[in-house]
């Protein structure tokens, strides 16, 4: 249940809420990036930095 949960609270939290309180703000564009960079900020994992680079 809660691999199904997860996802979907995600998703509502950051193209939901997340995206709206910024379009508010800024310009849509700017705001889809914004999202999208704090979005992967949440998900960074700095011991998989080396098999990046």
């Amino acid at each position: 249940m809660v691999v199904v949960l997860a996802p979907v609270a995600e998703e509502l939290f950051f193209r939901g809420m997340a995206l709206r309180v910024l379009e508010a703000r800024m310009a849509r564009r700017v705001a889809l990036v914004v999202s999208a960079a704090f979005f992967g900020l949440t998900h960074f994992q700095l011991l998989q930095l080396p098999a990046l680079i």
